[in-house]
This record gives C-alpha cells, structure tokens and sequence, in this order.
C-alpha cells in the first residue's frame, strides 16, 4: 500500500513519537522515509541588527535541524529501513512539506 513516508520533524517531543512510530511502520511495511526540517527563512528588518547575529542565528537553527533528522536517519539506519533527509527553510513549514512531498514523490514514481 505504502512505499514512502515523509516524516517531518520540529525536535517536539511529540514530533520524536510520531518518527519512531514512522519508522515501524515503514519497517512493517518495507517502505522508505524521507525525514525533513523546516527553519525560518530569518527575514530581519530591523536596520539595526547585525549580520553576524543573523548568520549566527541561522547556523544554530541549522545545528537544530540537523540534530532533529540525526534521529530519523539513526531509528532507519537501526531498523534497516531506507531514508533520505531535507533540511530546508521557509517561513511557512507546511509548504515547504508539501513541496517536498510532491516533489519525492515524482522522483520515486
């Protein structure tokens, strides 16, 4: 029924239980997961602030990111289920899913 299984994740607690649940079921059912992050796009208009607290604060929200989808690709990785990862960035996570989505989804067809 299922081949692949986007699991997006925000490092919530609930987020956590939703991906080891993904990863089960992809086992059970031998699917792939594609695990994906969204950080703010960070648009700052404050003329005051500075750019190298911008940069700093875009590479912490990638650190985060990127320790989020550490935890999928170690739950696959220990489950021998097949998973890619996208850490991307938009200020609305919820399109940029969708896009990911679509996008994998026409990739693997």
């Amino acid at each position: 029924m299922f081949k692949h299984i986007l699991l997006p994740t925000d490092g919530s607690s609930l987020s956590q239980v939703t991906n080891q649940k993904g990863v089960q079921l992809a086992k059970a059912i031998k699917a792939k997961i594609t695990g994906i992050s969204v950080i703010p796009e960070q648009k700052y208009y404050l003329y005051q602030m500075q750019v190298q607290v911008k940069e700093d604060t875009v590479k912490q929200h990638k650190v985060q990111a990127n320790r989020n989808l550490s935890v999928i690709e170690k739950a696959a990785k220990d489950a021998g289920v097949p998973c890619d990862t996208f850490c991307e960035i938009s200020d609305h996570p919820y399109e940029m899913i969708v896009k990911v989505a679509e996008k994998e989804v026409a990739t693997s067809s």
